[in-house]
């Protein structure tokens, strides 16, 4: 007896830690930058507030209200006096700022900062007796072209705007490098997108159940055996959106065979049944 299984499997982990992560970070209060050590959490919690050990081991959480930001040693930076009683990240810091918090975007230019706000408008009207929809975009690209066309063309901001934090990224650097200021991309180190692979292998313990049916006289209720595996896994991590989160992907193999002999006695007769079957998994 032979049967053949095929499945595919996509796994989403959100992978959740409980305990402290602490990275070698700092705080900014007045000016001045205190390091030690930044216990790394989610965003949710990031914004809200940050958990700091100074280097006696001591370990105090500051707010908004307290600090004036806090971040990572080649990551993260944290930027509180944006939104009241939170933290925002600060993306891009230059002549120009970018901020994010959640997923609205803000950005800063002499001291007046403006909220990127995503709303499209779109509208029909006739043409030639059909209806056509057009989009029009939100004001935020105006008041971004506004703010980078002392040097970037009108025409280039128009056709690489996009709210999406790669695309903000690119543009505003490349109106520092048009105006040969410093700037500082936060998380620059970091990849959008990472891919890994690796093989498996190992023992799978299978067991078979069969229904009782007086047809087939030689097949126990149960089989079990072990049975080698093999196989690949695949992952996709997002390191600039979150260390935690990836998508995975595995193919696995495994070939079992199962041999019993069976005895039963009917009718006062005894019968004898050596029962062999395999079947492969993928």
């Amino acid at each position: 007896m032979r049967r053949v299984l095929s499945g595919a499997f996509l796994l989403l982990s959100l992978l959740s830690f409980g305990q402290a992560d602490f990275r070698e970070g700092y705080i900014l209060r007045g000016g001045e930058a205190t390091f030690g050590s930044i216990d790394y959490r989610s965003l949710e919690k990031s914004y809200k507030s940050c958990v700091f050990k100074k280097d006696n081991g001591e370990i105090v959480e500051y707010t908004p209200e307290e600090i004036d930001g806090y971040g990572y040693v080649g990551g993260q930076f944290f930027s509180s006096g944006l939104i009241t009683g939170f933290f925002v990240e600060k993306i891009l810091e230059g002549e120009v700022d970018l901020y994010r918090y959640k997923t609205d975007f803000f950005i800063e230019k002499d001291n007046e900062v403006h909220r990127l706000e995503p709303d499209v408008k779109s509208y029909s009207y006739p043409v030639g007796g059909t209806v056509k929809t057009k989009k029009v975009k939100s004001k935020w690209i105006g008041v971004v072209t506004f703010l980078l066309s002392d040097c970037l063309d009108g025409i280039y901001l128009e056709r690489n705007l996009v709210l999406r934090e790669p695309r903000l990224i690119k543009v505003i650097s490349k109106y520092h490098e048009c105006k040969g200021s410093d700037y500082v991309v936060y998380e620059a180190n970091k990849p959008w997108f990472a891919f890994q692979y690796g093989a498996q292998a190992g023992i799978n313990q299978n067991t078979v159940s069969f229904k009782e049916h007086p047809g087939y006289p030689h097949l126990n209720k149960e089989f079990t055996t072990l049975a080698p595996m093999v196989g690949l896994a695949f992952q996709g991590l997002f390191p600039r959106m979150s260390e935690r989160l990836s998508v995975q992907l595995e193919a696995q193999f495994a070939k079992a065979k199962y041999f019993e002999l069976v005895i039963q006695e009917v009718s006062g007769s005894t019968n004898y049944y050596d029962t062999y079957f395999e079947y492969n998994t993928l």
